[in-house]
C-alpha cells in the first residue's frame, strides 16, 4: 500500500501516528500545507518536535490562502492541489489521508476527485466543533470534503456525532482516538523526576501542558489554584501570546511563587515532568480528543479534566476526576479529590496502554484496506 499524508504538520499526534504506519505500508510520503510564510511560522521557533524529525519524504507547500480565517471557493486552492496532484501522478498512491477537514481536506478533495483516488480524512477539534458552524460557507466547504472522501475518522464519539449532523453517513464515520508513544510516556518514580527537572520534592505537584490561549482555560485553572492549600505547586508547559497575561494575573492572585511557567519543552522532555506530577490538570474549555490527556494517563498519572469533547470517552472514574469547564471552584474541589485518593500508577497507565499509538495504528489500517478494497463507498 502506498499512502500519501496531507497534513498542517508532522508533529505531536500526527507525527506518531506517521511513525506507527510507516513501517507498516510498503510507502508513505507527506505534504505539509502551511498558511504562512516561513519567517512568520510558529513551527519554526518550536522546540516541541526537537530530536523526533521523521524520515520520511515530504514536501511543503506555503500560501496565505490556506488561512482558516475564511472558507475560500475549491478552485483558488489551486495550487496547493497542484502540488498534490502532481504527488499523486508522480507517486501512483492507492490513497490520500488528510488530517484536518480544512485546509488539508479540502486541498486533498479537490486533487483526488479528478484523479479518482480515495480519500481518508480525518477530523480533529476545532475543524468539526467550529468550523463548520461559523456560518453557512463554513458548513457547505466542510460538507463538500466529507462528501468527496471514502473514509472519515475522527477523534471522539462527541465529534462522531457532530459529523453525523453535517451529513456524514455512519458507515463512514471511524472514530479512533488520539494516541501516546509508549516509549516516551510510561510510570517512573517521581522523586527522581523532580530532581531532575529542579522541582519541589515534597509538595503537592500539579502539572498543565498546551498552548497558552484562551480556549485552553489557564485563568480559571490559576484560580482554582489559589482556592487551594498554599503548599500546592504548579507548572504550566507551553508558549503562546497569553502568556505575559497569564503571569500577571498569577502575580495578582499571589502565586508568583507556587506557579511555574516553564515554557515550550520538547516533546520527549514532557513525559518526565509527568512522571514528576501528582496530578495531571486539562482545565480547556473545548476540545476533540486532548492527547496530552492519555499521555499523562501512559505515565501513570491521574488527570482532572473539564467535561468537554472527547475527554469524557477517556476518563472514567479509576483514571480521574471530571469536572466543569469556566468554573475555578469546581476546578478546586475536583482537584483536592483527586489529591485526597490513592492512585495506582501502574494500574492507570495499564488502562491506558489501549491509547497506545501501535494498538491504534491497526485500527487505522483497518481503515486503508477496507478503503482500498472498495469496501467502504464514496
Amino acid at each position: 500500500m502506498r499512502v500519501l499524508v496531507v497534513t498542517p504538520h508532522l508533529q505531536v499526534f500526527v507525527r506518531d501516528q506517521v511513525a506507527q504506519l510507516q513501517p507498516r505500508v510498503h510507502h508513505m510520503a507527506a505534504l505539509v500545507v502551511r498558511p504562512r510564510p516561513g519567517f512568520l511560522d510558529p513551527l519554526r521557533s518550536s522546540r516541541y518536535g526537537l530530536d523526533r524529525g521523521l524520515d520520511l519524504p515530504a514536501e511543503t507547500y506555503r500560501s496565505l490562502l490556506l488561512s482558516t480565517r475564511w472558507p475560500l471557493p475549491l478552485d483558488r486552492l489551486a495550487g496547493a492541489g497542484s502540488v498534490l496532484g502532481r504527488l499523486l501522478d508522480r507517486g501512483s498512491f492507492d490513497l490520500v489521508h488528510a488530517h484536518f477537514l480544512y485546509p488539508p481536506g479540502a486541498v486533498a478533495a479537490r486533487a483526488t476527485r479528478a484523479r479518482r483516488t480515495p480519500l481518508v480524512v480525518t477530523g480533529h477539534g476545532f475543524d468539526v466543533y467550529r468550523l463548520p458552524h461559523r456560518n453557512a460557507r463554513w458548513g457547505r466547504r466542510i460538507r463538500e470534503v466529507l462528501s468527496a472522501s471514502s473514509a472519515v475518522i475522527t477523534v471522539s464519539e462527541a465529534n462522531a456525532r457532530l459529523l453525523g449532523e453535517l451529513g456524514a453517513p455512519v458507515a463512514k464515520i471511524h472514530v479512533i482516538p488520539n494516541g501516546f508513544d509508549p516509549a516516551l510516556f510510561h510510570p517512573g518514580p517521581s522523586a527522581a523526576a523532580r530532581a531532575s527537572l529542579g522541582l519541589p520534592v515534597e509538595a503537592p505537584l500539579l502539572l498543565a501542558v498546551g498552548q497558552l490561549v484562551p480556549i485552553k482555560g489557564y485563568e480559571v485553572l490559576l484560580q482554582a489554584v489559589g482556592r487551594l492549600p498554599s503548599a500546592t505547586q504548579l507548572v504550566i508547559l507551553g508558549r503562546g501570546k497569553g502568556m505575559a497575561s497569564l503571569q500577571r494575573l498569577a502575580a495578582r492572585l499571589g502565586l508568583a511563587g507556587r506557579v511555574h511557567f516553564r515554557g515550550e519543552v520538547p516533546h520527549a522532555a514532557v513525559g518526565e515532568y509527568m512522571r514528576a506530577a501528582d496530578l495531571f490538570v486539562h482545565s480547556s474549555r473545548m476540545e476533540g480528543n486532548p492527547a496530552v490527556l492519555v499521555e499523562a494517563l501512559g505515565c501513570g498519572r491521574p488527570a482532572v479534566a473539564t467535561r468537554v469533547g472527547g475527554i469524557p470517552d477517556i476518563l472514567s472514574d479509576r483514571l480521574g476526576v471530571l469536572t466543569e469547564p469556566d468554573d475555578p471552584a469546581r476546578l478546586a474541589g475536583a482537584v483536592q479529590e483527586a489529591l485526597g485518593r490513592r492512585w495506582d500508577p501502574e494500574r492507570i497507565a495499564s488502562t491506558a496502554s489501549r491509547w497506545a499509538w501501535p494498538r491504534l495504528a491497526d485500527d487505522i489500517l483497518a481503515v486503508y484496506r477496507r478503503v482500498v478494497s472498495g469496501d467502504v463507498g464514496r
